[in-house]
């Protein structure tokens, strides 16, 4: 997730994604994200020695950076030394984990950015990663190599009890309501307890990032079966603002996701254990 100096919105009527295209050349390739993905095209089974290896997935995150970025809610790690990873999984190398961020709706029918056959998700969760021969996300996006990154989507449905794992996060928000804010949070949170219970099944597919400049970098994971998150947590997502403190009219975050994008003749594959 990078910000640009060009200034783009979720809505409104010339910086929403309908005008990313005209902001950013890149927004209008043809390998965008994201995609309605469907079952049944290519279905693979993994082997043994296929399937995704967490690193460090597993170790207390000790303490983490919540920040408010005007579009978004990130996580990231304040000490860069834990330094997670993933491979295996098809994925042709080692990836670096960077940051997480979500993708919420104002009700519970929207908010996801892919959809599972036509269905949206009211939270998305995107674990960013990017290839461990670059040094930073950065340098890795500038790169243009169309495995530079790798992003792991989850998917949440609503649940009457709370979701514990994500509590280090939505406990929070609050803190950091206004565009900007941020704030560390101590935590013994580890990464792997953030990813749905079942992994065994997941799409993949080439794609971009969901946000400008929309670079064409991005091997999408995502898993099929989704996590949880109950109503009163929901809730603490759509209290957010995409404005400052110092605004006097609060804009909402809530509705930040892109509209589906064309598949252009792309390979989605569905892989399980």
């Amino acid at each position: 997730y990078v910000e640009h100096e060009i200034e783009w919105t979720y809505h409104g009527p010339t910086k929403g994604p309908r005008h990313w295209c005209s902001l950013f050349d890149t927004c209008c390739g043809r390998s965008q994200s994201p995609l309605n993905l469907r079952f049944g095209k290519h279905d693979v089974t993994l082997k043994q020695n296929e399937r995704f290896s967490f690193i460090k997935y597993n170790v207390p995150l000790e303490s983490v950076t919540l920040q408010n970025t005007g579009h978004t809610a990130m996580l990231s790690i304040t000490n860069k030394t834990i330094s997670p990873k993933i491979s295996g999984g098809r994925l042709n190398k080692t990836y670096v984990f960077e940051a997480l961020h979500f993708h919420w709706g104002s009700s519970d029918v929207v908010g996801s950015e892919h959809e599972i056959e036509g269905r949206r998700y009211p939270l998305e969760m995107h674990l960013v990663h990017y290839s461990e021969e670059f040094s930073s996300l950065a340098l890795a996006i500038d790169s243009n190599a169309t495995d530079a990154l790798a992003v792991i989507a989850v998917f949440f449905n609503i649940e009457f009890f709370n979701n514990t794992k994500l509590a280090v996060i939505t406990d929070n928000l609050d803190a950091i309501r206004h565009r900007n804010e941020k704030i560390v949070v101590k935590t013994s949170l580890r990464l792997m307890k953030l990813l749905p219970s079942d992994t065994s099944q997941f799409f993949r597919y080439q794609g971009s990032l969901t946000t400008p400049a929309c670079n064409e970098v991005v091997t999408w994971t995502l898993f099929g079966i989704p996590s949880y998150v109950s109503k009163q947590q929901m809730a603490k997502f759509r209290r957010l603002l995409a404005s400052e403190k110092s605004e006097e009219a609060p804009q909402e975050m809530s509705d930040n996701y892109r509209p589906i994008q064309d598949e252009n003749e792309r390979e989605i594959f569905i892989y399980s254990n």
